[in-house]
């Protein structure tokens, strides 16, 4: 009887401490609720809409449109100019930068300071997406009457193939059971080695696997950009660079090459920032060589700022 109430005890002490680490992770990191995707044969997948989630610390709002940016009116308003951001990672900004300070925010935040028209700035971008996937949702969804398309590329875009999901790991279909489930299966495991890091099937990585030809990702950014400017619209092409080591093989070095070449040759107005990011210690502004920390993201948003003012 006495081994049974020990017994009785341990596991109540158990599953309380377990109940206790469970609100803990939610409250705490926001474990549990993390940002939903959908699949999209057109443009591989997608932000679910309608989504208000805090993730270690930071706030993650997705609007009625998918996108991860304020609401907007699908009719644009008299007076209003409206900038449309397709990006991946970077520009969608990781869930641990908050929302007031991804770039496409702060630009429509320092626009509308001293500004006479309304400006309104549209992110439609998803992690892990390559210039095929942001081709792709142009052709399906349009530009969503736009003035001004940004077109948000990095390093490992540049040779990057179309990517899919499966709804598991980073970029999940469905909430998880349990915040302690997603702290072990998508953190934990993961980081231990014990399983994958993420479920997404798109080879940027510095190795270059599965990498597709320059040449390929250009016509991609050259149908991307003619479907823009016969919508009326403005193009500009931005570039973010990847550091470190891997990101400095020859096979990257001739990439970003051919890019700038590209750019001369079509008369494209490209914003490189290989020189305003990495003219700091790259740590103040990079989390891990390709994701901007706040203060990365505000250096590209005071340039984007200044193009626009150059531009009016």
């Amino acid at each position: 009887m006495k081994l049974m109430k020990k017994i009785a005890k341990m596991l109540f002490a158990a599953s309380a401490l377990l109940f206790l680490l469970e609100i803990g992770l939610r409250v705490g990191l926001g474990l549990g609720n993390p940002v939903l995707f959908e699949p999209s044969a057109d443009y591989g997948y997608f932000p679910v809409a309608n989504q208000d989630v805090t993730r270690f610390g930071s706030h993650v709002v997705i609007n009625h449109a998918g996108m991860r940016s304020a609401e907007f009116a699908d009719t644009k308003a008299n007076g209003t100019r409206r900038i449309l951001f397709v990006g991946d990672s970077v520009s969608f900004g990781p869930t641990y930068v908050g929302q007031d300070e991804i770039f496409p925010t702060v630009v429509r935040t320092e626009k509308n300071r001293k500004s006479v028209v309304n400006w309104e700035s549209l992110n439609a971008s998803a992690p892990g997406w390559a210039v095929g996937n942001e081709l792709g949702f142009i052709k399906s969804r349009g530009i969503f009457e736009a003035d001004l398309v940004v077109l948000v590329i990095n390093t490992g875009d540049l040779m990057q193939p179309f990517s899919v999901i499966d709804g598991t790991g980073s970029f999940p279909y469905k909430r998880p059971p349990l915040a302690l489930d997603e702290a072990l299966f998508r953190y934990g495991l993961p980081k231990l080695g014990l399983a994958p890091g993420t479920s997404a099937d798109h080879g940027s990585t510095g190795d270059a696997t599965n990498a597709l030809p320059v040449s390929e990702v250009l016509a991609s950014i050259s149908e991307f950009r003619s479907i823009v400017e016969h919508s009326g619209a403005r193009f500009i092409l931005l570039y973010t660079p990847a550091i470190g080591d891997e990101w400095h093989k020859p096979i990257w070095t001739a990439a970003h090459e051919s890019l700038d070449k590209w750019a001369r040759e079509t008369n494209c107005d490209l914003v490189d920032f290989s020189s305003a990011l990495n003219d700091a210690d790259p740590n103040q502004n990079y989390f891990d060589g390709i994701h901007l920390r706040p203060t990365g993201h505000a250096i590209v948003a005071r340039k984007v700022v200044s193009k626009l003012n150059a531009l009016n």
